[in-house]
């Protein structure tokens, strides 16, 4: 096999050539290597998620302009998914790679998304969440969560360009989750 065929690649299990331009090229500009494969479920997902919620503005039960409960919890779940997303792909970047910048970002994001998680579970629709669920403490952990966001990307902009150890990694996890479960506890108890 010459070297211009093994750099080909074959579509027809991605629908063929319609995608051709629209999924990211990774390593020798090839679509099925492993940088690329991640990409096509949340590729699927989106595209599925606009149809639903185009095609169902036209029957009535689709995005509307009035407030609902589910489509908020959507966004917040693709809130609370990008958020540890961000976390898990700083976390596994490893110490060799991986800058003090880097960490900050990291664990700024396991906190976001937990507290927007803990967000989604005060909503008055559902169940009890430590305390009865009120508005109030739902519109608590959205703001600590918006506002911790802010703050560790202020904290991670300011800090220098070295690079970490294990030690480092891990008391940064642990000092951003100590913070998130005092925060969490006095929102709910306090």
């Amino acid at each position: 096999m010459s070297n211009s065929e093994a750099r080909t690649v074959d579509l027809s299990w991605q629908g063929g050539s319609a995608l051709k331009g629209f999924l990211p090229r990774g390593v020798n500009g090839r679509l099925d290597s492993p940088v690329c494969q991640p990409y096509l479920p949340l590729v699927v997902a989106t595209s599925g998620l606009l149809f639903v919620v185009l095609w169902g503005e036209e029957y009535g039960w689709g995005w509307s302009g009035t407030y609902s409960c589910w489509q908020h919890s959507v966004l917040e779940y693709l809130n609370v998914s990008v958020a540890l997303s961000v976390f898990r792909i700083g976390w596994h970047a490893g110490t060799r790679r991986q800058t003090l910048r880097g960490l900050a970002f990291s664990t700024t994001f396991v906190a976001v998304g937990l507290l927007n998680f803990f967000h989604l579970l005060s909503m008055p629709e559902m169940p009890s969440f430590a305390t009865s669920n009120t508005l109030g403490k739902a519109m608590l952990f959205a703001s600590t969560s918006n506002l911790c966001a802010a703050a560790g990307l202020l904290r991670a902009s300011l800090l220098p360009w070295r690079r970490v150890n294990d030690l480092i990694r891990w008391t940064y996890l642990g000092g951003t989750l100590l913070v998130t479960l005092l925060l969490t506890l006095t929102i709910l108890f306090w």
